[in-house]
């Protein structure tokens, strides 16, 4: 699985460590629950920015660690080229590369009009399903031009106060189909290097983050019946990313919650593409059969 998961002592608090085992005994139950029944009604997709998989290895998450007990993931997930924010969270949601979607650009530019393609969050609405997006970055209200999303919140502030507007919103509205981004590893590689102590400390601040959510999603009763995407939408050297490199393409990709395989290394191909079409499978929609992304064998065993 990883290298030794925690690798010793998490110098936390006791109420952080009476969180964690919270959480770890929440998603134990969903991953357990698809014996019983197997339905899932909320996607939550948390979208760490910047985040290569060596740096989370690194790091001391122990939230992200009892995802990947309960959970199926791989450290050779794939992003798309240009390998930077805007056009890789179009991805993620659209389930298409950018030659499909068309965003190539790297900043808000709402004068260009909504995506051309459909997103998760459409397909949701027109099933009667309810969306929230929370983000760190306003660029990202991209996804949401076409008022697919019934909550679209910006927030400036680290991981902690993202996640806090994000548990709000579950809690109050449980929507069906959640985004979460969380820019903190994407500011720290920009401003102190990729790969640097800086960073891995910026990755452990997004799995307090995470640790939130998942409460939140206990305390609105919703455990039982979701599943949970962590993901990334780049890696990076230096102090920048955007190239072809496997340094800036390669992401981790985490897929936890009712009815998914346990503590399963993925082996075959997963792309940033893949996130769409597996958060609409999650929750019983069939993605759309010319998506680039698809739905990821063995993560959900007990599905025929």
């Amino acid at each position: 699985m990883r290298r030794g998961l925690i690798g010793g002592a998490v110098p936390i608090g006791y109420r952080w460590v009476a969180l964690l085992v919270l959480v770890f005994s929440i998603w134990v139950c969903m991953a357990g629950a698809d014996a019983q029944a197997g339905r899932v009604d909320h996607v939550f997709i948390v979208s760490i920015d910047g985040l290569r998989p060596d740096v989370l290895i690194r790091a001391q998450t122990p939230n992200i660690d009892n995802l990947l007990k309960v959970g199926s993931y791989t450290w050779a997930a794939q992003t798309v080229q240009p390998s930077v924010t805007l056009p890789s969270h179009c991805s993620m949601v659209t389930g298409v590369t950018p030659q499909r979607h068309g965003v190539t650009w790297n900043d808000y530019q709402p004068g260009r009009g909504a995506l051309p393609v459909p997103t998760v969050f459409t397909i949701a609405k027109a099933h009667g399903l309810t969306s929230a997006i929370v983000v760190a970055k306003e660029k990202l209200q991209t996804l949401a031009l076409d008022r697919s999303v019934d909550t679209v919140r910006v927030v400036a502030g680290n991981a902690v106060q993202v996640a806090q507007a994000a548990a709000g919103d579950i809690e109050a509205r449980q929507p069906s189909v959640v985004l979460v981004h969380f820019a903190d590893v994407d500011g720290a590689g920009h401003g102190s290097g990729w790969g640097s102590n800086a960073q891995v400390a910026a990755t452990q601040t997004c799995d307090q983050g995470l640790g939130l959510l998942l409460g939140a999603i206990h305390r609105s009763g919703l455990a039982a019946r979701s599943v949970m995407i962590v993901t990334s939408d780049h890696g990076g050297h230096g102090r920048g990313h955007g190239t072809d490199q496997a340094i800036d393409m390669t992401i981790p990709w985490i897929c936890a919650g009712t009815g998914v395989a346990a503590g399963q290394e993925i082996r075959t191909r997963v792309t940033v593409c893949d996130t769409a079409a597996m958060a609409l499978y999650a929750i019983g929609i069939v993605p759309p059969a010319d998506w680039d992304g698809h739905v990821v064998p063995g993560v959900f065993p007990r599905r025929g």
